[in-house]
């Protein structure tokens, strides 16, 4: 019986590690010029999605942006601060794929040629203005100093503002077509998975040497 119960920790153990892992398990999308353009499968109040940096106007990104649906996901400043935090911590970090965080000429819509900033902002618009009227826009900021990091700031934006050649660039978020574990996840799941029949078959060793 101790054992049988063991076993049960021991999967509610593994279940949530495999979990979380895969829920905080972000793909941060790179193209060939090591320029991070967005991530998929980011983890935003228990729900993924997939991210990308865009630059252009919210007119022509967000359907016209004149109306609430247009933004899909994030239609209220607590939701999108949640995104934004999403970014600074799953998506414009340092890694192996690249220094997201610390060098900001590796994401892109950060650069302006023959300009540098220490600091981008990524605009996420979350309720709309009637037509030609400001957008509310929440803006997370990303530096190259981590005292420059802030998930939410609410402003206003005419919906024509254009980030092309500025220190700013659209996150636009849709929904994850992510729903595989990423293969760290299925790596613990396994070994999870060896430890618990490793545990049964010294139960039973134990059980059989207990009868004779």
């Amino acid at each position: 019986m101790h054992t049988v119960q063991r076993l049960l920790r021991l999967i509610a153990v593994i279940t949530a590690i495999s979990v979380t892992a895969s829920a905080s398990a972000a793909t941060l999308v790179v193209n060939s010029s090591g320029i991070l353009t967005g991530a998929t499968g980011v983890s935003i109040n228990g729900h993924l999605y997939d991210v990308q940096f865009l630059e252009g106007t919210c007119t022509t990104l967000y359907s016209g942006c004149d109306a609430n649906s247009d933004f899909d996901f994030f239609s209220n400043s607590a939701d999108a601060a949640g995104a934004g935090q999403a970014l600074l911590d799953q998506v414009l970090i340092d890694g192996p794929a690249g220094n997201f965080d610390t060098d900001l000429s590796k994401t892109y819509g950060c650069t302006v040629p023959g300009l540098t900033s220490g600091l981008c902002t990524f605009l996420i618009p979350t309720v709309a203005g009637a037509a030609g009227f400001p957008t509310t826009v929440l803006y997370t900021t990303n530096g190259a100093s981590d005292l420059a990091d802030n998930p939410s700031i609410v402003s206003s934006y005419p919906p024509t503002l254009d980030t092309t050649g500025t220190f700013a660039v659209y996150a636009k978020f849709t929904a994850s077509t992510s729903s595989v574990p990423e293969p760290a996840t299925w790596a613990m799941m396994l070994c999870g998975f060896g430890a618990l029949g490793l545990t049964f078959r010294r139960s039973q060793k134990i059980s059989l040497i207990r009868v004779v």
